[in-house]
């Protein structure tokens, strides 16, 4: 039973993974997407949405209030951050799997 649970819970976090990298990807080509994707994370309501048309920013020392280029920066932004996350995870959950799999080993 256990075996087939850690079999399951492997799968899907396989599955969750592919899924994020795919929404990452996407990104890249649709940044416009970014608030459909994240804004169940970061709690925003509709009524907030409509106030990023006032949204200005400052890149490369310029303040833009462009909506195409703030959400393409916004979007290249936290994709980078999210790719980056994913990276830690894949990293931290490779090393747990290391030392499980050096103690299992010792055990026997």
């Amino acid at each position: 039973m256990k075996k087939l649970r850690n079999e399951a819970k492997r799968l899907e976090c396989k599955a969750i993974r592919e899924y994020w990298n795919s929404k990452a990807e996407d990104l890249k080509a649709r940044p416009q997407d970014f608030y459909r994707t994240f804004l169940s994370f970061i709690g925003a309501k509709k009524a907030r949405i409509s106030d990023a048309s006032n949204l200005k920013l400052r890149i490369d020392g310029y303040v833009t209030s462009d909506k195409q280029r703030v959400t393409e920066e916004v979007g290249s932004y936290f994709s980078k951050l999210l790719l980056v996350w994913l990276l830690m995870t894949i990293t931290k959950l490779h090393h747990l799997l290391t030392m499980v799999s050096a103690s299992t080993a010792a055990s026997k």
